[in-house]
């Protein structure tokens, strides 16, 4: 589904005004061109639509949610349901600015995580590494011999 099916699909019930969809993959150009160059199927995981009337958009997040896209069995929508939430008090704006602050620290993000799974797992071993060293240390002192462990 590509912005140009969505508006075609929701343009019938009420007037549609701005759609953004965001792509799959972060960083996916709009035109991915497979090795036989042809035009690639781009998929989307969510999108966003403005509608010029609140009560139409009210209206239609209500009967649409959880309904099937299409119910022809030629169409490729026909098993696909409408996933729809009305967000009142919320402007195209604040989407705006909610991408464009992911966009400059998203990497950011990425990197702090990364950093802190290495220091989780450098911790890690280092426990194991001093786990190991103790055993051979009790080893060493006992001669091989095995202490029975008494619990109470």
């Amino acid at each position: 589904m590509n912005v140009t099916i969505l508006r075609e699909l929701l343009e019938p019930m009420a007037n549609v005004g701005r759609v953004y969809m965001q792509p799959e993959c972060k960083g996916a150009k709009a035109k991915k061109r497979t090795v036989l160059g042809k035009r690639a199927v781009l998929n989307y995981t969510e999108a966003w639509v403005e509608f010029s009337r609140r009560r139409d958009a009210r209206l239609l997040a209500k009967r649409l949610n959880a309904q099937p896209i299409s119910t022809s069995r030629k169409s490729v929508f026909c098993d696909i349901l409408w996933n729809m939430k009305y967000l009142p008090r919320y402007s195209w704006v604040q989407l705006s600015e909610r991408l464009s602050y992911e966009k400059a620290f998203g990497p950011q993000k990425h990197r702090t995580k990364i950093a802190q799974a290495r220091k989780e797992a450098a911790h890690f071993q280092a426990n194991l590494d001093r786990s190991y060293s103790r055993l051979k240390r009790r080893r060493k002192e006992n001669h091989g011999t095995v202490q029975e462990i008494v619990y109470q």
